[in-house]
């Protein structure tokens, strides 16, 4: 409209097209109703976010209005309801914008005048911009499932490798950073801390009590590392715990645990209290 784009990006998803290529929607509010843009990009799809393309390169971009969906409630937009197996999933009623060359067109290099795009390319470009800015991933079958609240959701990932004293172990960092990924795709705010010890253990979980009061209908801890469970008591193990080699009982043992480890109890009464 005079050049402008007049849609607020509400969501994004992406998935393989054909099981090969990468294929975006974005989720746009507009003047007119809810509306999917797809774009289908030139770079190769991964499993793993951080070994995906840049998708600089778009081979096709269609649009497709939301309809009345029977299972929607009645007067109320919702999105086609789509197949698990990917290869199936069919745009009813979707167009092409424009019909882009061959070769693909390098979107972040903005046309002007270009004689394949209609005039659309420059607010396109602008568009996607603003849509790449969104973190709000969704995955929507009916109109009551529309969006998911961002930031309600809160996360508080731990994973510690490097100990002093303990074995210390492969892959718990990046274990943490790969569920740190995949739980912001999913609209998780995440707050992550690698290799803590006693006291900033601690704090971490003082801090993300805080933030579970304030605002969240939703809260997970995760935990990679070494643990112990004494006389029916578990306890999580940080980065500078260390024992002395020999204890004359157990119970001066527990109470060792007790003064230099995280008892699961401990997380569990932060939350409790601020959940009450």
């Amino acid at each position: 409209r005079n050049g402008k784009t007049s849609f607020r990006v509400i969501g994004y998803n992406e998935f393989p097209y054909k099981k090969t290529w990468i294929e975006r929607e974005y989720w746009l509010d507009g003047d007119d109703g809810l509306v999917v843009l797809h774009v289908h990009y030139a770079d190769k799809w991964h499993d793993k976010l951080e070994e995906r393309g840049k998708c600089d390169v778009i081979q096709q971009i269609n649009i497709r209005h939301t309809v009345t969906h029977e299972a929607a409630v009645p007067g109320v937009n919702a999105y086609w309801h789509k197949c698990e197996d990917l290869d199936e999933w069919k745009e009813l009623h979707g167009e092409p914008i424009f019909t882009i060359p061959a070769q693909g067109w390098r979107w972040r290099e903005k046309l002007h005048g270009a004689r394949w795009d209609n005039g659309f390319a420059p607010v396109i470009h602008d568009l996607l911009t603003e849509a790449e800015k969104c973190t709000t991933w969704v995955r929507a079958v009916k109109a009551v499932q529309l969006v998911i609240s961002p930031g309600t959701k809160k996360a508080l990932c731990i994973g510690v490798e490097e100990y002093a004293a303990v074995n210390k172990l492969r892959n718990a960092v990046q274990d943490m950073v790969s569920l740190k990924s995949r739980l912001e795709e999913l609209c998780w705010s995440v707050e992550s801390v690698y290799n803590p010890g006693q006291r900033a253990f601690k704090e971490a979980i003082e801090k993300f009590a805080d933030v579970v009061e304030k605002s969240s209908d939703a809260c997970l801890f995760a935990f990679v590392g070494h643990g112990v469970e004494l006389q029916g008591e578990h306890f999580f193990l940080p980065a500078d715990f260390e024992l002395k080699e020999k204890y004359r009982t157990e119970n001066l043992l527990l109470q060792d645990v007790k003064e230099k480890a995280v008892a699961f109890s401990y997380l569990e009464e932060c939350v409790k209290a601020v959940r009450e």
